[in-house]
């Protein structure tokens, strides 16, 4: 249920699925990556990141936590922190679309346009209809 919320970006029902996790698994590591979750669509990126943070404490290979960390280290200006997360999701899973479009927001940030695009073209090989990584390579290949 809490996956279904956060992808639809619903934070009434993901609060109420954060509390549901934490009345009955409060330590696991789903109920601090959901928590982060919550707290990143409600812009308090600081709590995202040290949820995400104890998420990783319980679960290491919890793939899907680095992103997220990563996005809200991105949010806090920490550009450096956020590409090593972005390169660990990767490592986890070099199919996921995110962490490759992620790292060539960063790079575009950058002024890496080269880079940048590279990682958009990856994103699109992976996920042909993203707008958002078709968007950022046309970005990355302007003059």
């Amino acid at each position: 249920m809490a996956r279904v919320v956060a992808d639809a970006g619903d934070r009434v029902q993901l609060d109420a699925a954060v509390a549901a996790l934490r009345r009955h698994a409060p330590g696991r590591a789903a109920t601090h990556y959901f928590t982060a979750v919550a707290s990143f669509l409600r812009n308090q990126h600081d709590d995202a990141v040290a949820s995400a943070k104890r998420a990783i404490e319980i679960d290491p290979q919890y793939a899907a936590v680095y992103d997220l960390i990563g996005a809200a280290e991105t949010k806090l200006g920490h550009a450096a922190d956020a590409r090593r997360l972005f390169e660990t999701s990767i490592g986890f899973n070099p199919h996921d679309s995110t962490a490759y479009i992620n790292l060539g927001l960063l790079e575009l940030a950058a002024g890496n346009r080269s880079e940048a695009g590279e990682y958009f073209a990856e994103a699109l090989s992976l996920q042909p209809a993203s707008e958002t990584a078709r968007e950022g390579l046309r970005t990355a290949q302007q003059r």
